[in-house]
């Protein structure tokens, strides 16, 4: 634990400067740690584009291999397809390399256990602290890497929510931010009879046209000038590792997201009467009442 920057483990996640305070060598350690923490065989393991997250990636699969653990590498992906394979095929353990919404100079790594059971940064620092010995014993086998394909089963297992007959044939404007969504929104709009109109679809982690955070006002200025131009039906802005999305009206005006989960809790209620609703505390008031 000595050569690891403790400030990188947040209440959420594993979080930090690259290469300053989180690099290879921390992965590899967290990547060993993880191992004894879930006590995994396979672990599966996924990662943005960000500039730390190569090194990153090789240090945690280094890390969960010496432990003996065999590794399932899912590549470049959106986070919840580690989280859809985590859950599918029952995997001990699941990372994902990623800093999320945060500026480019952070890299991460968001992680889960058996049974999808979350794993925050502190909970994994408590343990690496308590379990320092065991950590450093390394297997007397590495664990193989196995690289795996999971867009197919992912797409279909995402597009099994929606009937695509009902469909409208909209003009979209889509803000991928040089962010994950810019791999995954392509071969996921194939199948739907949406008019994408695109926005900074290379991947890139520097980042280059606008913060990953779609809160910035600035990260929403060319989406909102793209829908008034194409007169678009909507538009969208997602960010760095797709699990946080905004829409813009037809008339390029920033929808909150607490009314949008109103829209998605009505359409859901109609399947599933009286099921119960998460919201979290930041929401305006409207959400109870409605």
């Amino acid at each position: 634990m000595n050569n690891i920057n403790k400030k990188i483990f947040k209440s959420y996640d594993v979080r930090g400067i690259y290469p300053e305070e989180i690099n290879e060598a921390a992965a590899y350690e967290i990547g060993k740690a993880l191992a004894c923490l879930t006590g995994a065989d396979k672990f599966v393991v996924g990662r943005d584009m960000r500039l730390g997250s190569p090194d990153l990636h090789r240090g945690l699969i280094r890390g969960l291999t010496e432990k003996g653990v065999e590794v399932h590498d899912i590549g470049l992906v959106p986070i919840d397809a580690v989280y859809f394979a985590a859950g599918k095929y029952s995997y001990g353990g699941g990372a994902m390399i990623t800093a999320s919404h945060n500026p480019k100079e952070y890299a991460g790594l968001k992680m889960v256990g058996k049974n999808f059971k979350w794993i925050r940064g502190g909970e994994l620092l408590k343990f690496m602290e308590e379990n320092s010995e065991n950590i450093k014993k390394l297997s007397a086998e590495k664990g193989a890497v196995k690289e795996l394909d999971i867009f197919p089963e992912y797409l279909n297992h995402v597009l099994f929510f929606i009937d695509i007959q009902k469909l409208k044939p909209l003009k979209v404007v889509i803000d991928a931010g040089n962010g994950m969504a810019g791999k995954v929104i392509p071969l996921l709009f194939e199948n739907l009879p949406f008019r994408v109109i695109p926005l900074f679809f290379e991947l890139d982690g520097n980042f280059l046209n606008h913060p990953s955070n779609p809160l910035e006002p600035e990260s929403q200025a060319a989406v909102t000038k793209k829908v008034r131009e194409e007169k678009a039906d909507c538009g969208v802005i997602i960010d760095g590792d797709t699990d946080r999305l905004f829409f813009i009206d037809e008339n390029g005006r920033f929808i909150r997201a607490d009314m949008t989960l109103l829209l998605l809790t009505e359409e859901l209620l109609k399947k599933h009467p009286g099921s119960g609703v998460a919201y979290n505390l930041i929401c305006s008031k409207a959400v109870p009442e409605w």
